[in-house]
């Protein structure tokens, strides 16, 4: 197979794709991948597809008939060299999305680029018609515009992008070159950046004993606009992030570190330590796991870990990040009635973006990654600290990925037993298979490290005093989520409800700061619009928060013991 990709429609926002392939007489089915890896949802990718026809290297016009969601037919009438063109409107702006203007180019292959089944692990090639004076980066063994492949997994899991004005920034961590890549509005310290991805990354390579590819591309876009997303790759990931001028500053950077070393784990968990179910990808459809707490909570956790692992962070950082994913998984509500297996089915159908039924959607990669602490913590007093998840990750790696095959859940626990020396049934049922309540084994794990766990009420007194929380659409603040038994909920409130009056004063400005200016009432009115129809009702205000988020605080004054927990649990790797 023969891609060619022309890039001459930037106001029209389209890239002309043309196939070449050898085809025998008959149908000749091609396919357009229905999800993609990273993202464990189905996607639809064909609605940009259009105009797609084929002709024999004759010029003979062969028709195109559309015969699925995902699959285009061609009747070929002899054995012959095909062609096969289409287009496709480029204006998916996220991290594994494809994009397409006067000013750049984002290529994720796997939302344009289509497949013979009978083709798929055969060497494949990539010709790029780039406008004049381009610059062009990606992952390619290569240089230029014409690029080899080893099969079609290799070929859709090597994004780029292509700019006028692409930054770059190459340097050495470990023998392997990594090069940071940066388009649009933004102005990177390259020397800032260069020394705290080394730190994380040498930490990274120290855990798993050696890195599996021979190099590494962060492939970073900028947006004026606010936005946060990575994808991982074999040898790369792409990040969007915005706005861009911001990126150097305070949390923006922070966060870029943090999304920046997610992916980095990546490159084994998930691109070489990979679920059964997914060794090799099925393009066609669900590839279903229960396994997301390992896919996306272990990396979330060890993400933000090895920035305190390689000393980017002091100790302070780390556990403000751990809060974050505290607040996160309590936000959703659904903590008491969604299991981390059950999530991990739940998002091909229910997505990753807000609730479908109200407080029955959590994440795994937030839980995930609380699930992940906890377990390291139970392997390290189990062991008495003579294991660790470290350990963990570093056997599922060298015994497991290396061997040339996918995991199943029961390669997962029985290594965690062998490390932790007893039997994980309890945790496995209570944590991952179920949803017992976290808050006992959390105040463990503070108590091992000096950290006390305290439940705090949030910042907004929607949430804290009346368990709901409301977005502005149009100049209105409309109800987005209700708690259970919360007293909106009650009242009779409902998702989509919009509070046009408290206290009887119109809402101008910020819902929140009426409430605090009038919270010494203890009852208050409450007009919204329901279907149209204005309706009343009585919620209480400067009670007792209703709704709290358990925080950790850390020890001023830790024992001599809670410091060595905390350096052990700080060191990279199995304890000696």
């Amino acid at each position: 197979m023969k891609y060619t990709l022309h890039f001459q429609k930037a106001y029209q926002q389209i890239i002309d794709v043309h196939i070449e392939s050898q085809v025998e007489k008959g149908e000749v089915s091609f396919h357009l991948p229905a999800w993609r890896p990273g993202r464990y949802e189905t996607q639809n990718f064909a609605t940009f597809v259009f105009d797609a026809s084929a002709k024999m290297e004759d010029g003979t016009e062969v028709p195109v008939s559309k015969t699925s969601i995902h699959t285009w037919q061609v009747d070929a009438p002899v054995d012959g060299k095909l062609h096969f063109t289409y287009s496709f409107f480029a204006n998916l702006k996220d991290a594994g999305g494809t994009y397409f203007d006067e000013e750049r180019i984002l290529v994720n292959g796997i939302t344009l680029l289509m497949y013979r089944k009978e083709n798929m692990e055969d060497s494949c090639e990539m010709l790029l018609d780039l406008p004049s004076g381009w610059k062009l980066g990606g992952g390619f063994h290569s240089e230029g515009h014409h690029h080899c492949f080893a099969n079609f997994h290799e070929l859709v899991d090597t994004p780029f992008l292509a700019s006028k004005d692409l930054f770059h920034h190459e340097f050495v961590v470990s023998d392997i070159p990594t090069h940071l890549w940066f388009m649009g509005d933004c102005t990177p310290d390259f020397q800032r950046l260069e020394k705290d991805i080394v730190a994380y990354s040498e930490a990274q390579m120290k855990m798993f004993g050696e890195f599996p590819v021979d190099q590494y591309h962060y492939l970073f876009v900028a947006w004026p606009f606010a936005y946060r997303h990575g994808v991982e790759h074999v040898n790369s990931t792409v990040i969007v992030m915005g706005p861009g001028f911001k990126l150097m500053e305070g949390r923006y950077y922070d966060s870029l570190l943090e999304i920046s070393s997610h992916e980095l784990f990546h490159t084994w968990n998930v691109k070489q330590i990979r679920p059964e179910e997914m060794y090799p990808y099925d393009y066609s459809g669900p590839n279903y796991s229960r396994l997301h707490y390992v896919t996306e909570g272990v990396t979330t956790y060890y993400g933000d870990l090895m920035l305190w692992k390689g000393n980017v962070w002091g100790i302070d950082k780390w556990i403000r990040s751990v809060n974050g994913e505290l607040q996160g998984h309590y936000y959703s509500g659904a903590q008491d009635f969604i299991s981390l297996e059950e999530a991990s089915i739940q998002s091909w159908t229910n997505g990753y973006k807000g609730d479908t039924a109200p407080n029955r959607k959590i994440s795994f990669y937030t839980k995930g990654y609380l699930i992940a602490m906890l377990l390291d913590m139970e392997i390290r007093e189990a062991s008495d600290d003579a294991h660790n998840m470290d350990e963990l990750m570093y056997r599922m790696y060298h015994e497991v990925a290396k061997a040339g095959r996918g995991y199943t859940a029961d390669d997962f626990k029985s290594l965690s037993e062998e490390l932790a020396g007893k039997s994980l049934d309890e945790f496995w049922d209570k944590y991952i298979s179920g949803t017992a309540d976290l808050i006992p084994a959390l105040k463990s794990l503070g108590d091992r490290v000096g950290m006390a766990l305290v439940e705090m009420p949030p910042p907004e007194p929607v949430r804290c005093w009346w368990g709901m929380a409301v977005k502005k659409e149009d100049g209105a603040w409309v109800i987005d989520k209700l708690y259970e038994n919360s007293p909106a909920t009650k009242a009779g409130m409902h998702i989509g409800d919009e509070i046009i009056a408290i206290g009887g004063r119109k809402i101008v400005g910020n819902i929140n700061e009426w409430l605090i200016y009038l919270k010494e009432s203890f009852m208050v009115e409450v007009h919204y619009f329901h279907q149209g129809r204005v309706k009343t009702a009585q919620l209480p205000l400067a009670s007792s928060p209703v709704f709290k988020v358990p925080q950790f605080v850390l020890s001023g004054n830790p024992t001599p013991e809670q410091i060595v927990n905390r350096r052990k649990w700080q060191s990279v790797g199995k304890q000696s």
